[in-house]
């Protein structure tokens, strides 16, 4: 047997556009496009751990509202975070970044960032600004924030080759519209809300209107002494798959 005594190379978790070999910045995606094998369905559950953690992480309002928490001019109650914040609520959001590899953001909340956090002094801000970004856009080109890629094209494929990586997690604050996307498309593998005791009535909202139905568990909950409180879910996936 000629292939005797050899080990076979390990398949490659496949992304929508071909095996998981993407560049670190995402080229014309329909260049890598090739035929694929369907994957197993033990293949399927290891390559989809082997993958990048994709977080969401959202302020919204009792009534879930995500829009205009810290000041934007979009909302007649914007800065609604304001009144609720405390030390320790600051100490979370500083560790969730410091534990990210990768934020990833669309361009609204890119040019709110960016018109920032440069400006700003500190540890918080200096890991921010140093910490590698991603923009979704199909208008921006030379992103000046310091450290940013911008990913343009078909979304989900570019996320998708972004996640196929491999390495720490990539965290998505705001970006409603890319937010929707994901949460569309089954991108997300957790979901933290930082829920504020205050309702505002209208406003851009975090989940899509839809007519899909998403099972989720909770994984943690924790309360801070101003009231807000950050609940932590995953989505219940494959469990058709995981039951096999």
């Amino acid at each position: 047997m000629p292939n005797a005594g050899r080990e076979r190379p390990p398949a490659r978790c496949a992304t929508p556009f071909g095996p998981a070999t993407p560049p670190s910045v995402v080229p014309s995606l329909e260049a890598q496009t090739q035929t694929l094998r369907p994957l197993s369905i033990s293949r399927r559950l290891a390559c989809r751990r082997s993958m990048r953690t994709l977080i969401v992480s959202e302020f919204v309002t009792l009534d879930g509202v995500m829009e205009a928490p810290g000041g934007e001019p979009t909302h007649p109650h914007t800065n609604w975070v304001s009144d609720y914040e405390d030390a320790v609520q600051i100490q979370y959001k500083f560790e969730e970044v410091l534990a990210a590899e990768l934020l990833l953001v669309g361009r609204v909340t890119y040019e709110s960032f960016a018109g920032a956090w440069p400006t700003y002094k500190g540890e918080f801000a200096d890991r921010m600004n140093a910490m590698p970004k991603v923009v979704v856009s199909s208008t921006l080109t030379d992103p000046a924030w310091n450290n940013t890629t911008v990913l343009q094209g078909d979304v989900v494929e570019g996320v998708t080759a972004l996640k196929a990586q491999g390495g720490g997690p990539i965290v998505v604050g705001g970006s409603r519209t890319l937010v929707h996307t994901l949460l569309d498309h089954d991108l997300v593998d957790e979901l933290r809300l930082m829920v504020f005791p205050v309702t505002i009535g209208s406003g851009l909202r975090v989940f899509p209107e839809t007519t899909k139905k998403t099972s989720w568990r909770m994984t943690d909950t924790r309360t801070f002494g101003s009231g807000a409180r950050v609940d932590t879910y995953q989505p219940l996936r494959d469990t058709k798959e995981t039951a096999a």
